[in-house]
């Protein structure tokens, strides 16, 4: 296996030209991730092979990709706790964290197990962060960032997203984050999305039995917005679904359910704004699970995302093994063409 591959991709970088490469992990010439990012230049790859990875690393100063070989084969774990991957501060690159699960870290107030700061775009896709207590599985700043495809279930807080304009998050689904201790960080914490400083967009994202002692689920010290998402079983001390840190923060609502979260839903002196198509209920029904886009109808743009799949176990698009039999199949064709059409009301 060769070690680094030059492929037949050029970056510009002021006069220089430099070929993209992707740089393996483990091979020969680099045993870790961090000795592969220390090598890695602008535009480069770093390539994990299936496996769990116990490291800290540190990325600084380099846009590059750190791609995992899917979120169901490799792993990402800090050793001793604490964090795993960061950026720091004031960094201007832009930066991809893709196809890993990332578990076993455990963060401090402000902090996260995979920290991605600085100021330019991040992106985290079809990534899973599981069983991470503490304060964050993920904190992601800069404008234009965005999560995709994401799952995070059974941490502290699943992501803090902070320090930026255009943050999106899209089809991430957020379960069973309990926010149980302080982490250092008082009483208020939340349990699936703090976002501070920012102005973000949520769209087609599930949240789903979030528990926070002493907040609510979403904390927001910012403008966001919230469209098709689901709100499930949520509980807080001040709010089961939202609280405002501040007047300054703004969450607008359209075409969202909430479904048993009691009352209060949202609490603080932000404004929390009513754009329409939105649906309260007391119980929860099973959503429409071929639908996959979350557009309202199984259809052609659900089997795209079935078949691009296709013969995985479904793990980097949460719900596309439909009968979770751990593989995406012709069974799982049947029954979305079964279910072609508007979903049921």
């Amino acid at each position: 296996m060769f070690s680094k591959v030059a492929l037949p991709v050029t970056v510009i970088l002021g006069a220089t030209q430099v070929d993209a490469a992707v740089l393996y992990v483990p091979s020969k010439q680099y045993r870790s991730i961090q000795s592969a990012i220390n090598a890695a230049v602008d535009g480069d790859t770093v390539q994990l092979a299936p496996g769990e990875f116990v490291e800290r690393c540190v990325v600084q100063g380099k846009r590059i990709v750190i791609r995992g070989s899917g979120s169901s084969t490799t792993t990402l774990r800090p050793p001793q706790g604490g964090d795993c991957l960061s950026i720091p501060e004031g960094d201007p690159s832009a930066f991809e964290l893709s196809d890993v699960t990332v578990t076993g870290g455990s963060s401090l107030y402000g902090h996260a197990v995979v920290s991605l700061a600085g100021t330019g775009p991040k992106t985290v896709r079809r990534c899973v962060f599981v069983e991470n207590p503490g304060w964050a599985a993920l904190n992601v700043f800069g404008d234009g960032s965005a999560v995709e495809d994401c799952a995070f279930d059974r941490n502290g807080l699943g992501a803090s997203i902070a320090f930026g304009q255009g943050i999106v998050l899209r089809r991430c689904k957020f379960s069973d984050n309990h926010q149980l201790n302080s982490a250092g960080g008082g009483p208020w914490v939340p349990s699936d999305i703090d976002a501070y400083s920012c102005s973000f967009s949520a769209s087609d994202c599930d949240f789903v039995r979030g528990i926070s002692i002493g907040g609510a689920p979403v904390r927001v010290v910012a403008v966001g917005q919230f469209t098709r998402c689901r709100f499930s079983a949520l509980q807080g001390g001040t709010a089961s679904v939202f609280q405002s840190y501040n007047s300054d923060a703004v969450a607008r609502f359209e075409y969202c359910d909430f479904c048993a979260c009691p009352e209060p839903r949202f609490a603080g002196s932000g404004q929390f704004i009513d754009a329409g198509g939105n649906s309260v209920s007391t119980t929860c029904i099973a959503p429409c699970p071929t639908d996959l886009v979350h557009d309202g109808a199984t259809n052609g743009a659900d089997m795209a995302v079935l078949l691009n799949f296709w013969g995985t176990n479904g793990s980097q698009y949460p719900g596309v093994d439909l009968n979770n039999d751990g593989i995406v199949n012709g069974t799982d064709l049947a029954m979305l063409l079964n279910a072609w059409g508007p979903c049921p009301q």
